[in-house]
Parts: C-alpha cells; sequence; structure tokens
C-alpha cells in the first residue's frame, strides 16, 4: 500500500480545482483520516486553512488532525467522515423536501456560528463545501482555500474587499434559497435581509442569520421542522463507489 508522511494511501475520494483527497489510515493511532493534497505553491493557502480549522472545536465542522509537505505537495490532515457533500446528494437524489433543505442548512450554520463566534471567516460557503455523513448530519469542509464559488458570491467578495461574517451570511442565504426554490412568503423575507447588497444591513453572523431563520420555520412548518429532515437515507447513494 503506498504511504505518504507515514499514512496508508487506501484510495482517491475526489479531485477539484483546488487539489485531491485522499482516503488513508493512519497505522500510530488505528485511525482512517482524510488528506487534502494540493501542489507546493498552494501550500500556505492549505498551512492557513489548518490554522484557522485548528482553532475551531463543532460536531458541524470537520475537525483537523495535522498539516505536512512532501515530495512537492502539501497535504492537510482532517477527520475522515463516511458521507458525501451536499453537491453530491444532489445530483443522486434531485431537489430536496423544504425540511430536508431547511435542515441541512441549520447543521451547517451551527458549524458556521461556531466559526464566527471565534473570529473566522469560511469564505466559501457552497453545496460542495457541506458534507453530509451517513448520519444526515452536516458538517463544514473546505474553509476558503480556492475563493468563493462565483453562484455564491457576495457583492463585497466580488470587488476583492476583505471578507467578514456577513459575507458567510450572504452565501448561506443563497444556498438556502437555492436549496428551497420556491420559497415560502414566511421565509422570503429572512433571505432576503441575509442577502441584501451592503454587509451592514444583513444579519451580523450565522448565529443571527440562524435565530431568524429557526423562528421562521417554527413558525411555519412546527417545532419538530427539523428532526423530520431524514437526510439519512439520501446520502447512501452518493457514497457508494465514492472512493477509488
Amino acid at each position: 500500500m503506498p504511504t505518504v508522511g507515514g499514512y496508508e494511501l487506501i484510495g482517491r475520494v475526489g479531485t477539484g480545482a483546488t487539489g485531491v483527497v485522499w482516503k488513508a489510515r493512519d497505522p500510530a493511532l488505528g485511525r482512517v483520516v482524510a488528506l487534502k493534497e494540493v501542489p507546493a505553491e498552494a501550500a500556505a493557502s492549505l498551512r492557513s486553512e489548518a490554522t484557522r480549522l485548528a482553532a475551531l472545536d463543532d460536531p458541524h465542522i470537520v475537525s483537523v488532525y495535522g498539516f505536512f509537505e512532501e515530495a512537492g505537495s502539501a497535504y492537510l490532515v482532517e477527520e475522515w467522515v463516511e458521507g458525501a457533500t451536499l453537491a453530491a446528494v444532489l445530483v443522486e437524489n434531485g431537489p430536496l423536501s423544504t425540511r430536508q433543505a431547511l435542515g441541512v442548512c441549520r447543521g451547517a450554520l451551527l458549524g458556521l456560528a461556531h466559526a464566527h463566534d471565534r473570529g473566522v471567516v469560511h469564505g466559501d460557503v457552497s453545496a460542495s463545501n457541506v458534507l453530509v455523513d451517513i448520519a444526515g448530519m452536516s458538517r463544514l469542509i473546505d474553509f476558503g482555500v480556492g475563493g468563493s464559488t462565483p453562484a455564491y458570491r457576495s457583492p463585497e467578495a466580488s470587488t476583492g474587499a476583505v471578507l467578514a461574517p456577513a459575507s458567510d451570511v450572504y452565501a448561506a442565504a443563497t444556498l438556502v434559497a437555492e436549496l428551497l426554490g420556491t420559497v415560502d412568503p414566511r421565509l422570503g423575507p429572512v433571505l432576503e435581509r441575509a442577502r441584501l447588497p451592503e454587509p451592514a444591513d444583513r444579519y451580523p453572523d450565522a448565529a443571527a442569520f440562524l435565530v431568524a431563520l429557526e423562528e421562521a420555520a417554527r413558525a411555519t412548518y412546527g417545532s419538530t421542522w427539523w428532526t423530520e429532515a431524514g437526510m439519512a437515507a439520501l446520502v447512501a447513494p452518493a457514497v457508494a463507489g465514492l472512493v477509488t
């Protein structure tokens, strides 16, 4: 079995614009991990992500275990999560129900609120950067390594301005609106405020946005709306054949 940095490579999980993700095994600790590999020229960006993630500890954010460089590549060692990105789940299953959409975004917003509380901006909230595990819980990944995704980009991000929590709020609201398709009138005002052109006019951070979104969802669908999301059954087909 090939190794890198002392980790045994089990298989390739995927290839993206910024690099390759491997499923690997840490023989010293006997656990499976994810290795994110990028070329040497992107090492500084990956190290920056590692530093940001190391300051966070929340079940809705994938944990980071380490960083190293070897043979012209840089690697981020992360918690292995048996699951698939929200983007992959959508490709496999098609549109989500309203409760599923709100439920998966609730988990991502809980993680985002934790990051904002510690002064960390994600910078690229999108369907490709929300990981849903086989239990149906959502987690944030890829804290701004490749820059913001155009479809979710806030007006200030398009100008190259320094991003703030309100920039993440814009992207998260865009994701919610995308998943919902047709927005219930009682949810509409919340999403509209979250996507206002001026950052100062939006919810200041993910925690404030989540409070408003939950209040609207509760008024619309009842107090148990998020427990009825039922995402787990949708993840398994997207996970099948993931590692090559």
